[in-house]
This record gives structure tokens, C-alpha cells and sequence, in this order.
């Protein structure tokens, strides 16, 4: 069979639209020796999918994380995904590039995507590469690498897959569209971001409601009986088959400091100030927080780590398309705009509290500013709408436009914003020579010309790339127009029209640029790996732990098999902290219940006198220091009381005399006190194997006794003699391990094997099993008995 070579040129042409536009996105990082630089990237990010890949390279697929906060869930927390697809590619051992392809790969994806959907409404090839470019580049998309928010990228651009298949079961009737809808939903929980999946769910959810409200304008391909039982078959595929990942996440939620659902004050802490919203159309105007980026950042929320620019074209074509577009899903488009400016707002929107205290699952999540992915979605789909009109119908203003006049209307536009621009941009070199001049004389009024001097140019951009959508719009319908005449060529207006996509991207890829930052591989690694006093510690035997004060929060040590009793990470297990902090930070007692027995502290603090000297740093003005009192991983205590109430057992730890290797407490309501009676010389406890989800000890007791463990307790952990029988494990001093054992001589397992994810994998693999089936089935049988409609 033979193939029309001017459609495979067609075919080709939006995949490297999206390809070209990666390249050019991402190219300072593309070099040897770099990865792409983001805040939570070198805190967290990079480290803990360092960490897990590379175990899971050795065949080891690491469900605890023992080097943070004593021990947390790892993929219970969200802090490793290993079942997300695209992130396979990590098991190539070429770290650092693998990390820049997920940004590459998922930009490409998120332009191809929209495009998928904007072709599924039926729309031309160039207004849907147009489309999907706008959705690629979108600011809240694209900029995310500076904060480092590499699962919410991988999780936002699924919604318009999602969508497409979504929308070609509802016209067509047929149901495998569904299990591709579905396979797309889950995307988002795999890869870790359930709040994308809850705002992508909820609009999805709207729309069906949409098309049924609008069925006799917009036909259905299912019975409108139907629709709602498909979308709800779509959403609990998506749930089944992500179960492996999100089981152990409800699990470990129901411990973190979220349990419970979260206050309002928490949830509303990174509302988007309303008067920001203006950074949609004039980026960064208030400045910004980047290295070596505008700086001066003079908005609310005290520092602006992204932008959200969606470029000039798809603003202005947004309007039209708006406006003027003459499908009828133009207002649910506009709709959800509007509505995700209100939950955007949060704090600052009553609208949003309503949300909170009504819908459920609101009260679960904090950032309302993350629901701004859909504003931009939703411009693009206008965008691609307007400029669908320009090129297909006639805008009617008391009469049809034609191609001449419209070209004219252009271009007079094109002029006035080019005047407006030289204007602005007389106000900007006035206003840069005042902040010069008053940065040396008069340093109070540094701010009011700081500001005056952002805005101006943030409005010259703007006011310049608009002029230039009207100028190379004019320039396609001249082009067009003269085309149809005979004057130009066949390729004259694809060459007008590629002209117009690559100054789109031009617009908002050069502002996206700025976020898009490379790090040195070499000088991280090193850092992370050959920091003092790192290899010295990590030569004892495991466990080893480190507590370095000023710097509590670091995580680069559990790369080395050094844990932190603090650390970076968004979910931390309530009782921990709450143990944490009743045992005094920093004090013996509070080393003993981490089995931290190493301080890392600045030479020029005051030293503990029960602290003994190991080795002075010089060059980073440290000292490391060790208890001189013994602080061993596992203990048996003189006393194990029970308490009945968390409230008392904590009021006990707070206690100066509070000693877990004397007295020890557990929550029961039985009460009861068990006391050592042998000689504390006679226990013998070593640990002869230390993995991340288990531990060997090797004990001898004179007789039978509890014994607590510096790692936390969650439920999952068990404990077995050699004779494979059952110890119970339960939680000591409010939050770590703890079990009865027998007298003698015994060879102890501790092992983590949590229920949740045993069910999620066997609830995963039907739910896959289930889902290849009914696509064999459809596929075989072909379906042939949907019929297809346009809901666009």
C-alpha cells in the first residue's frame, strides 16, 4: 500500500513541532555534565529517585526508607513511584540524563497530547499543533522545574489524553475508549500527584455533566443513561489499576501529619493573590525568585519560583476564540477558567472556603495555586478555537469581515502596539535611571522605582509580542489571500503559518527559559557523596545516624546509608515528631530513641560537655562529636510501662528525667509494669544485618524481655524467631518498634511487608489482567455498533 506522501509530511510535521520546541525549551541542559536545576530537585527529588532506582538497579525494590525521620514508607509516601511507565527509563544507569529526558519527554508529550484532543474536536492540523505548542510552553507547565515539582509536571500532562478518550467514548459509543481514559487517569496517581488527579477528575466529571445538559445540541454516541456510568467505569479502572501505589499511600496518610484532613489555614497557605493574576498576560511584573532573574520580588507571596505566562497569541486568540468561536464547548472552557481562578485564589475567594467545608476531598489538600494548570489547558483549547474562526469562518461585527479588510484591521493593530511598546519602553529607561540614581542617594525609595521599573518591562514585552501576533497574523491571511489568487505559491501559507508557531514559542519559551536552569553533575555528586564527615561515619557499622544541627533537614546522607532523625520531606509521620519533639531535640534521651548517637555542630557553638570530640573540619568550620554515654540501635529497658492515653505518654516523655533505655513507655489499656530483673550486662543485642526493609538481630536474653528498636514503627513491620514464629511488633514511646521476645539465644528477623501494598499489587494486576482482556475483546470484535458524532 502506498502512502500520500503530503500526509505523512503532515503527520510528521506536528511531531516535530513538539520535538523542535523541547529541543529549543530545554537546550541548557542538554549539555554533557549537567542536570536541570530546581529547589526541591537537589533537597529531595533527585536524591530519593537516586536512591530508589538505583536499589531497584540491584534488584531491590525498597518499600522503607530507614534513613529519614528513623524510617518512613518510600513508596507509601509518594517519594518513589516505580509502577509510573515513563519513569522506567531511570533503570538505564545514566542518571542525571535520564532525569532531564523526563522533563523533555513529558513536555513533548504534553504538546502532543492537546493536539490529540484539539484533533479529536475535530479541528485543522495547524490549529491544533497551534493549540497543543500553547499547552507545551504554558508557564505553570514548563517553569515547574525551578521549583522542582517533577511529579506535578509528569501528572498534568495526562488530563488532555484523558479528556480526548473521554470524549471519543461519549461521541462514539464505544467502550474502549474507556479503558484508554482510564489508563490516562491513572497516570497522574502512579507518578504521585493526587491533587492533579482529584482537579483533573472533578472537570472531567463537569464536562460529562455538560454534554448531558446539552445532548439535543450535541449528540451522544451511548444513551445519556450511559454516560455517567461510563465516566464513573473510567475513573474506577484508574483507581484499580493504580492501587499498588495508592494503597500504601492511604495507609501511611492515615499516620502523617495529613491524617485527618487539613485546617483551612494549612490548606490556604499558597493562595493565588488576585492581584498576580496578571502575571497570565505581563510575566514575572512583580519579579521573581530565580537565580539570576529579575529579582525584586514585591508580591504576596513572598517569593515567586514560577511563572505563569501563557504567551501573547494565546491570550489574544483565547479572547476571540471566547468570543466569537462558534462551538457551543467554548463556554464550558470559559467556565472552568473562571472557576479555577476562584479555587485559585483560595484565602482570598469565599468561594473556595464554601469548596472546602461542601465538596469532599478539598479538606485534603493544601496549594489551591496548583489548579492554575487547568487555565492555561483551557486558554489553549480557546486559543486553538479563535484562531480555527480567523481561518475557517467570518467574524461578523455589523457585517462580514473578508480577508483584505481583516488584514488591514491587523496591521493598523500591529502599528498602535508597536507605538505602545516605544513608549513603554521610554518609561522603562527612566524609570531604571531613577532606581540607579536612588540606589546611591536615596535607598528608601529604591522599592516604588524597583517595582515601577519591573512593570514597565514586563508591560514593553508584552505590549512587543502582541504586536507581533497581530503582525504575523496579518501576514498568514495576506498570504492565504494571495495564495487563492494565484500571486504566491502552494507553500506560501505554510510557510506564513510555521513563521507564527515559532514566534508563539519564541514569546513565552524565552520567559520559560529563565526557570530552566543547569546544575553541574560532577559538583553535586560530590557534594552529595564525599561531604565530611560522610565517609568517615559511613565505614561503622549500620545503622549509623547523624544529626547535624543547622542543617537538621538535609537528605544527602541516606545516599551514603546514613540516616538523618529529621530530613526533607512533605509527609512525616505524626507521631514520630510528636516523639520527636516531647523527648527535647538534641538531648541524650532524644539521641537514644533515634539511635543517633553522631552531632555534627559548628565549631564556634557551645559544645555539650557529654560530647566527645571524633575529628575537627576546618574547612567547613565543624566539629563532629558522639555521645559519650552508649546510644545502641536496639535495647531492652529497665522498665516498659503502658500508659492508656497518648496525651499522658507524651507528657511523660517531655520530662527532664525522661531515659528510654530506663523506662520506656507503650500505649495499652491494660495496665501494667514490666521490670528487667537480670543484670543489663547479660543482654546481649547486635545487629548482623541492616537492609532498608529489614533487620537481623542477633540477641541473647536471660530471660524473657522487650526489646525497642530506634526505628519506626508503622503496620507492616513483623517480627519472627528462627523457627519462623510470629512476634508481634507494636510502637514503644509513641512512635518506634518494639516486641517481646523469648530467653535464650535467637536470631531475630524485622521485616516490612504492609498489607496495603500486597493488596494493591494483587488489585493492580487483576485490575490489568481485567483491562487487557476487555481490549482484546473490542478489539477483536471491532465494535462496530458505536456510532460517531461530534460533541465539539
Amino acid at each position: 500500500m502506498k502512502h500520500d506522501k503530503p500526509l505523512i509530511m503532515k503527520r510528521i510535521a506536528p511531531c516535530a513541532a513538539f520535538i523542535l520546541t523541547a529541543l529549543f525549551l530545554y537546550a541548557p541542559v542538554l549539555k554533557k555534565g549537567a542536570f536541570l536545576y530546581g529547589l526541591d530537585t537537589i533537597f529531595h527529588d533527585y536524591i530519593m529517585l537516586l536512591f530508589g532506582w538505583g536499589r531497584l538497579r540491584q534488584g531491590d525494590l525498597a518499600l522503607w526508607m530507614p534513613y529519614l525521620y528513623s524510617g518512613i514508607p518510600f513508596v507509601g509516601s509518594f517519594s518513589f513511584c516505580p509502577f509510573y511507565p515513563p519513569s522506567w527509563l531511570f533503570l538505564i544507569p545514566a542518571f542525571p540524563l535520564i532525569f532531564n529526558l523526563q522533563y523533555i519527554l513529558h513536555d513533548i508529550l504534553a504538546g502532543a497530547f492537546m493536539y490529540r484532543l484539539l484533533r479529536g474536536f475535530r479541528m485543522n492540523r495547524f490549529e491544533s499543533i497551534f493549540g497543543g505548542l500553547g499547552f507545551q510552553i504554558s508557564g505553570h507547565l514548563v517553569t515547574l522545574c525551578y521549583p522542582g515539582h517533577l511529579q506535578k509536571f509528569q501528572a498534568i500532562v495526562w488530563l488532555p489524553l484523558a479528556w480526548h478518550f473521554l470524549h471519543k467514548t461519549f461521541s462514539t459509543g464505544k467502550k474502549k475508549y474507556v479503558l484508554f481514559a482510564s489508563g490516562a487517569l491513572a497516570m497522574p496517581l502512579l507518578s504521585s500527584h493526587p491533587q492533579v488527579y482529584y482537579y483533573s477528575i472533578g472537570v472531567l466529571f463537569l464536562y460529562t455533566l455538560w454534554l448531558l445538559g446539552n445532548r439535543r445540541r450535541e449528540p451522544l454516541g451511548a444513551p445519556p443513561a450511559k454516560i455517567l456510568s461510563l465516566f464513573f467505569l473510567a475513573v474506577f479502572f484508574s483507581l484499580s489499576l493504580s492501587a499498588v501505589q495508592i494503597l500504601p499511600a492511604f495507609e501511611t496518610s492515615q499516620y502523617s501529619v495529613r491524617s485527618g484532613g487539613m485546617t483551612f489555614q494549612d490548606a490556604v497557605k499558597s493562595s493565588y493573590p488576585p492581584s498576580e493574576l496578571w502575571e497570565l498576560i505581563l510575566p514575572r511584573y512583580t519579579g521573581d525568585s530565580v537565580r539570576g532573574g529579575y529579582g525584586h520580588y514585591w508580591g504576596k507571596w513572598g517569593e515567586r519560583l514560577v511563572s505563569d505566562y501563557m504567551g501573547m497569541a494565546i491570550f489574544i486568540l483565547g479572547i476571540i476564540g471566547a468570543v466569537f468561536s462558534k462551538r457551543l464547548i467554548k463556554f464550558f472552557f470559559s467556565l472552568i477558567i473562571l472557576l479555577s481562578i476562584l479555587v485559585a485564589c483560595g484565602v482570598y475567594s469565599p468561594f473556595y472556603r464554601a469548596l472546602f467545608e461542601i465538596v469532599p476531598g478539598m479538606n485534603r489538600f493544601r496549594s489551591p495555586a496548583t489548579i492554575m494548570f487547568l487555565i492555561g489547558f483551557s486558554s489553549c483549547a480557546l486559543a486553538a478555537f479563535g484562531m480555527e474562526l480567523l481561518l475557517k469562518d467570518k467574524i461578523k461585527l455589523g457585517g462580514e469581515i473578508d480577508a483584505p479588510k481583516m488584514i488591514r484591521i491587523f496591521l493598523v493593530v500591529f502599528a498602535f502596539l508597536l507605538i505602545i511598546t516605544f513608549f513603554v519602553h521610554t518609561y522603562y529607561v527612566r524609570a531604571t535611571a531613577k532606581l540607579i540614581e536612588y540606589e546611591t542617594n536615596r535607598p528608601v525609595s529604591v522599592p516604588f522605582y524597583s517595582r515601577l521599573s519591573l512593570i514597565s518591562l514586563s508591560l514593553r514585552r508584552s505590549a512587543f509580542f502582541a504586536a507581533i501576533v497581530f503582525g504575523s497574523l496579518s501576514l498568514i491571511f495576506w498570504a492565504d489571500f494571495n495564495r487563492r489568487s494565484g500571486k504566491l505559491p502552494p507553500f506560501a501559507a505554510p510557510v506564513t503559518r510555521a513563521i507564527f508557531l515559532v514566534l508563539v514559542v519564541f514569546d513565552a519559551g524565552l520567559n520559560d527559559r529563565a526557570f530552566i536552569q543547569p546544575e553541574p553533575v560532577e559538583a553535586f555528586h560530590n557534594y552529595l557523596y564525599n561531604s565530611p564527615p560522610d565517609f568517615r561515619i559511613k565505614s561503622q557499622p549500620q545503622p549509623v545516624r547523624l544529626l547535624e544541627i543547622g542543617n537538621e533537614l538535609s537528605n544527602k546522607r541516606l545516599l551514603n546509608g546514613i540516616g538523618v532523625p529529621l530530613g526533607y520531606h512533605p509527609i512525616e509521620s505524626r507521631d514520630y515528631i510528636a516523639a520527636w519533639n516531647a523527648a527535647r531535640p538534641g538531648s541524650l534521651a532524644a539521641s537514644r530513641l533515634t539511635a543517633c548517637p553522631y552531632i555534627l555542630n559548628s565549631a564556634n557553638a557551645e559544645a555539650n560537655p557529654q560530647w566527645k570530640i571524633i575529628e575537627h573540619y576546618s574547612g567547613l568550620n565543624k566539629i563532629l562529636y558522639k555521645w559519650k554515654s552508649p546510644v545502641p540501635f536496639a535495647y531492652v529497658p529497665e522498665v516498659m510501662e503502658s500508659v492508656l492515653t497518648q496525651t499522658r505518654l507524651l507528657d511523660k516523655m517531655s520530662r527532664n528525667d525522661f531515659d528510654p533505655h530506663k523506662t520506656s513507655f507503650t500505649l495499652s489499656s491494660e495496665i501494667f509494669a514490666w521490670r528487667r530483673t537480670a543484670s543489663p550486662d547479660a543482654f546481649r543485642i547486635s545487629v548482623r544485618e541492616y537492609r532498608t526493609d529489614l533487620v537481623l538481630l542477633d540477641v541473647e536474653l536471660p530471660e524473657e524481655a522487650y526489646i525497642v528498636t530506634g526505628d519506626v514503627f508503622m503496620p507492616g513491620w513483623k517480627a519472627r524467631l528462627e523457627d519462623d514464629s510470629e512476634l508481634p511488633v507494636f510502637a514503644a514511646n509513641n512512635a518506634f518498634r518494639c516486641f517481646k521476645a523469648p530467653s535464650g539465644k535467637h536470631a531475630i528477623t524485622i521485616y516490612y511487608q504492609p498489607l496495603s501494598f500486597t493488596y494493591g499489587v494483587i488489585i493492580s494486576m487483576i485490575a490489568l489482567a481485567i483491562w487487557m482482556g476487555m481490549l482484546f475483546y473490542f478489539r477483536k470484535n471491532r465494535e462496530g455498533n458505536g456510532v460517531k458524532q461530534n460533541c465539539a
